[in-house]
């Protein structure tokens, strides 16, 4: 045999040898497991801000005297807006933070009816039924950070201090004939301001209002990113409306809060 023949084989053998290493070393490296989704894919904090807008239900209690005689403010109450902003984190599925930024109008209205109204007719002096009636024209810009426990999913619970700023805050007090053949001598019609202006500030008027709020929301998912929530909470004063007058106000809260993830 030729020394090429005995040569042949060996280098034959030895080639398939190194042509199979990479073959090897890949097939290796195609079963290897992947890494785990959660490693590089954490639990995320989440964030949410949006608006909310809703009306309150107000209730004056105390005593306020306006400068006209014989006028009085007591136990009022009216339906005013609450609209604002707020900013919410979720740390947990458990509990949450959140940040209301609002607009809270506390107005109000008293009404008194009375027969001292005399006016002349055919000759004869008659008592014609009036009604006084006192507005309180009260807003405040409130910040009010709140504390949201989650005992159940999607359902919360929250509670938290109120800090108010006075925005506006006046009053008029009027007189309306109650009986629809007679008006006043001053205006022509069946109202009549007892001030010199319709609308009276209020004198030392407390500030910053102080309260404490409680409540209930629910978080309707309506997107990925998008939830919508119904709260109604409940309004404890701490601080009264001016500091000469006993009169405080409270208020029950029914507002509609848009979520946008961020």
């Amino acid at each position: 045999m030729s020394h090429f023949s005995r040569f042949f084989p060996s280098v034959f053998v030895a080639t398939l040898l190194l042509g199979a290493t990479p073959l090897l070393h890949a097939q290796y490296r195609s079963i290897a497991p992947p890494l785990p989704p959660d490693v590089l894919n954490p639990t995320p904090k989440y964030w949410y801000i949006g608006p909310q807008l809703g009306v309150s239900q107000n209730t004056h209690a105390g005593d306020f005297l306006p400068e006209c005689d014989k006028c009085l403010f007591a136990d009022g109450s009216g339906i005013g807006i609450i609209a604002g902003i707020q900013i919410e984190h979720l740390p947990t599925p458990d509990w949450g933070i959140a940040l209301k930024l609002l607009y809270d109008d506390k107005r109000a209205e008293y009404s008194t009816a009375f027969s001292g109204m005399r006016q002349v007719v055919d000759g004869s002096v008659v008592d014609v039924p009036v009604e006084r009636v006192m507005d309180a024209r009260i807003a405040y810009f409130v910040i009010n950070p709140m504390l949201e426990l989650f005992p159940i999913k999607n359902l919360y619970l929250l509670a938290g201090p109120a800090i108010g700023l006075p925005m506006t805050s006046q009053y008029s007090v009027k007189e309306r004939m109650l009986d629809p053949n007679f008006v006043f001598w001053s205006t022509g019609t069946d109202e009549a301001f007892l001030q010199p202006q319709e609308w009276t500030d209020i004198p030392d008027v407390t500030a910053p209002r102080i309260d404490v709020r409680v409540g209930i929301g629910y978080n309707l998912k309506l997107s990925r990113s998008v939830i919508f929530a119904p709260e109604v909470t409940y309004e404890y004063p701490l601080t009264n409306i001016s500091s000469d007058d006993n009169w405080k106000a409270s208020a029950i809260h029914g507002v509609a809060v848009l979520k946008f993830a961020l």
